[in-house]
């Protein structure tokens, strides 16, 4: 997971190979769409704003809330989405 932030696009090739993996599966577990339990201890504070904001429905997004401008709460739906990842990363920690 550390290597996506110094890799070009061949690096994704080689982990792939190394690994047994598809270099689609390498790039999925950079981007944190897969293997978020285990990649997470890892994240950036810029990469767990990235995962909770994909976590919010389309009228917490377009209202601003959670991370965006407003720093308001979000609906309580996705209040629990983004109170389930937060509690699995500070496990890992």
């Amino acid at each position: 997971f550390l290597a996506r932030l110094s890799a070009g696009p061949e690096i994704s090739n080689v982990l792939a190979l190394r690994h047994n993996l598809t270099c689609k599966a390498v790039r999925d577990i950079w981007n944190m769409r897969t293997w978020q339990k285990v990649t997470c201890k890892h994240w950036t504070q810029q990469d767990q704003q990235k995962i909770l904001g994909k976590l919010l429905c389309c009228s917490c997004k377009e209202s601003g809330h959670g991370f965006g401008l407003l720093q308001t709460a979000p609906c309580e739906a996705c209040t629990r989405k983004t109170d389930d990842v937060l509690q699995m990363c500070r496990k890992a920690r």
